[in-house]
C-alpha cells in the first residue's frame, strides 16, 4: 500500500512538473517570435507562467542578413526566479513563413552580449 502510494505521488509530481515546464518552453518560445518580429534591438519583452512562477525576458541584440539573404536576429534569453542562470545569447532566421527558426544557443557569462564570429559582409542592422 505505501510504496504504491508514494510511487503514484513521484509519478504524479513527475508529470506536474514536466507540464509546467512545457509550458514555461511555450510561453517562452511565443515571447522570442514576438520580439524578434515586432521590437527594436535593445527593447524586452517579458515573459511569466503564472502556474510555476517562471518568468524571463527576450531581448534583441542585433539583425542581420545571412549570407543565403535570410533576416537573422541575435537575441539574449534572460531568466528570472529562484534559479537564475548565466544569460543565453541565441540567433534565428526568419524563414519564408515569416516564423523565426532558432539556429542555435551559447550559454554566456552574463557580461552582455557576445559578438558573433564575423562570417564576411553582412547589411546593417535593418527593421523586420
Amino acid at each position: 500500500g505505501t510504496y504504491a502510494g508514494t510511487s503514484w505521488r513521484v509519478d504524479h509530481l513527475q508529470k506536474v512538473e514536466q507540464a509546467a515546464r512545457l509550458k514555461d518552453e511555450s510561453i517562452q518560445k511565443a515571447a522570442i517570435q514576438y520580439a524578434l518580429e515586432r521590437e527594436r534591438s535593445g527593447n524586452s519583452t517579458q515573459w511569466v507562467n503564472p502556474d510555476s512562477g517562471n518568468a524571463g525576458s527576450i531581448v534583441p541584440v542585433r539583425t542581420f542578413q545571412d549570407r543565403s539573404g535570410e533576416f537573422c536576429r541575435e537575441f539574449q534569453i534572460i531568466a528570472e526566479g529562484p534559479t537564475v542562470s548565466h544569460p543565453i545569447l541565441a540567433v534565428a532566421c526568419r524563414n519564408e513563413q515569416g516564423v523565426w527558426d532558432e539556429r542555435f544557443r551559447v550559454l554566456t557569462n552574463g557580461a552582455g552580449p557576445m559578438p558573433l564570429a564575423p562570417e564576411g559582409p553582412t547589411k546593417p542592422e535593418s527593421k523586420i
